[in-house]
């Protein structure tokens, strides 16, 4: 694997993706998209259900290659850990067995104590996903994605469905991990105020196909992004994007 910063910046251009659909008008998603993450960066894509988020995250894993565009570097250089809507976990494979499926076969036996200590999963370990909440299974997938210690983790709505309480906590363990690990983060979410705690910059997006309609760089250290700070900044947001962002229920309007 090639030196973590060797592939940074990461360069992404969609020049046309458009989804054909049997019996259906062929659907352009995506056209003259661009997106660079740099090393060690957390950016957060935002945008209205359906406008291509989840979409972009798969082509730049190299899962979906049925677009018009490039990709720097290619996707199988990438040390990527990916974090779906849905767990998706083997039922029939406990919960550590789920997370050494992610390392490559030669370091499946190595000691992964410490991460499992870390997500609160160390009591889990030999479960089975059907003897899980939803919470667990969220936490079981965030190890499966991090026990590789990739240099890019791929988020996509990973705190979705989480009490504030149980997001705020999972978030702030994902987050000191990546913080020590020197990782950088593309991460889909409709919170608002998520992505104003955790992004270095965020991308919004809107209509289809879809176009970005700003970027914005946060400068502001994580230490001091304040409830206060982030409802005044969600608010101007609101009051420069309102096509795209409520400020009074920090989502975005489906």
């Amino acid at each position: 694997m090639p030196d973590a910063g060797a592939l940074f910046p990461l360069r992404l251009e969609i020049d046309r993706k458009v989804y054909r659909r049997k019996g259906l008008p062929p659907l352009e998603i995506l056209r003259g998209f661009c997106l660079v993450l740099n090393r060690v960066e957390t950016l957060c894509l935002i945008g209205p259900s359906g406008v291509g988020k989840t979409t972009i995250l798969r082509i730049l894993m190299g899962l979906d290659r049925d677009f018009e565009g490039r990709l720097h570097p290619v996707p199988h250089r990438l040390s990527v850990g990916p974090v779906f809507q849905e767990p998706r976990l083997l039922p029939w494979r406990t919960v550590e067995e789920n997370i050494r499926l992610a390392l490559p076969r030669r370091e499946r036996h190595r000691p992964i104590g410490d991460l499992l200590a870390d997500l609160k999963l160390t009591e889990w370990r030999r479960r089975y996903p059907g003897e899980l909440s939803g919470g667990l299974a969220r936490r079981v997938a965030l190890a499966r994605a991090l026990v590789i210690n990739p240099a890019l983790l791929v988020l996509d709505e990973p705190f979705i469905s989480l009490d504030e309480h149980a997001a705020g906590d999972l978030r702030a363990t994902v987050f000191d991990l990546v913080s020590r690990h020197q990782m950088s983060v593309l991460m889909v979410t409709h919170n608002v105020r998520e992505a104003l705690a955790l992004a270095d910059r965020l991308v919004l997006l809107e209509s289809r196909p879809a176009e970005v309609i700003a970027e914005i760089k946060i400068s502001t250290p994580r230490n001091l992004r304040t409830d206060t700070w982030i409802e005044e900044t969600l608010a101007k947001l609101a009051a420069d994007y309102p096509q795209t962002i409520s400020s009074g229920q920090a989502l975005l309007h489906r």
